[in-house]
């Protein structure tokens, strides 16, 4: 159903290109705002911009009020590739986990491509814009994906903290790499809250029955 849905946007923009429209351009939506679990996107960028491009958009406008800790890699995979639509994506990404997270590069990534993988399996029909500001985005995580997740963080962690908390490199403290995945852990930390939250919520509506609490 998704890729019908794919298929039928890129197949209306070429329509619009074959009337010669004298400028072509597209409006996305990669909010940041109004979600509170990792919402990784890189798939998706990575597919539609050369898709518009190919089909003869040349201008671009998105709405991304990112939140950055989760964010950033979405957003610069978005702005290189909107730059040089030829780029090779799965470089790129590379290049951005390698260069922002240093030493924690791999679980860094292993991180946000779990959370990309729990995003991307959604069922059901979709509908814009899917669980913004709606508690029930939570409901995506199973708890494993939770403790897997916390998993990939501490290795991260471990990674960056064996570089020490001083010493340059092409003239930056190490210790960036450790404020970095720190930002990423303490935003984690309200995904976290926000689910055992609800889960509580959940649990005490199904326990109400016609005469109050079972």
């Amino acid at each position: 159903q998704r890729q019908m849905c794919i298929r039928d946007s890129l197949a209306t923009v070429a329509a619009w290109n074959r009337k010669n429209a004298p400028f072509l351009g597209t409006w996305d939506y990669l909010f940041g705002y109004g979600f509170i679990i990792p919402r990784s996107m890189t798939r998706i960028v990575a597919d539609s911009i050369p898709a518009l491009h190919e089909r003869g958009v040349r201008a671009y406008f998105s709405q991304i009020a990112a939140v950055w800790p989760y964010d950033g890699h979405t957003n610069w995979l978005l702005t290189r590739l909107l730059w040089n639509t030829g780029l090779d994506p799965e470089v790129l990404i590379d290049e951005y986990f390698r260069e922002f997270f240093g030493p924690a590069g791999d679980p860094m990534r292993a991180f946000f491509d779990h959370a990309e993988s729990v995003w991307m399996k959604q069922s059901g029909q979709g509908w814009w814009l899917r669980y913004w500001k709606d508690p029930w985005q939570v409901a995506l995580y199973r708890p494993k994906d939770l403790e897997l997740m916390s998993g990939h963080l501490e290795q991260a962690e471990q990674a960056a903290s064996r570089l020490g908390v001083s010493g340059p490199e092409r003239g930056l403290p190490f210790s960036r790499f450790s404020e970095r995945i720190e930002l990423t852990r303490r935003m984690f930390n309200l995904t976290r809250a926000l689910h055992a939250y609800q889960t509580h919520v959940w649990e005490a509506v199904s326990a109400i029955g016609p005469d109050g609490f079972r």
